[in-house]
């Protein structure tokens, strides 16, 4: 089943469930909690799909810039849960897109539009073949899809939990 989408919208939701649980435990076992919390969401949570990529690369930039600056605000056991997170959405992209659907290396053949949208086309990421199983089930499902406003909402109000829990710990 092809996706044709981008799914990596979610990493504010991702970070925050991932780093909140993962300040319960050791730095190894948050890392470890952080990809659980990853495939609970990845199942159970719809998400946006932001396609063409290039009309909402500003919020992929935001997902990004809030969580390096989470990282770096957090206490190191809940690093490692953000990091347990957000691993998942990186091992299959890397591997999604620089593998083809029927073998080989996925490499753009240019930098144009056309060139990008073979590149995704052609991709394992495109064709659903995953390497983590919750994404699988969750590219097979047919589900609700997120507006952007009830992404950036949902985003927001998890932030705002985490802020809240990070701030609580240190007074």
């Amino acid at each position: 089943m092809d996706m044709n989408t981008v799914y990596a919208s979610d990493w504010i939701l991702h970070a925050t469930a991932g780093g909140l649980l993962g300040g319960y435990f050791h730095p190894i076992i948050a890392f470890i909690v952080g990809i659980i919390t990853h495939g609970i969401l990845d199942v159970f949570v719809d998400e946006y799909m932001p396609y063409p990529f290039m009309k909402y690369w500003w919020w992929f930039s935001i997902q990004v810039i809030v969580v390096v600056i989470l990282i770096m605000i957090s206490p190191i056991n809940m690093v490692f849960g953000i990091l347990g997170s957000i691993t998942p959405d990186i091992v299959d992209g890397i591997y999604g897109f620089s593998t083809k659907k029927k073998g080989g290396l996925n490499i753009p053949s240019s930098f144009t539009k056309k060139g990008y949208n073979a590149w995704v086309k052609n991709s394992n990421w495109n064709a659903g073949k995953l390497l983590c199983p919750f994404h699988k089930a969750s590219a097979l499902r047919v589900t609700y899809t997120l507006m952007l406003i009830e992404n950036i909402m949902i985003c927001g109000i998890a932030l705002l939990i985490y802020i809240i829990d990070l701030f609580s710990k240190e007074l």
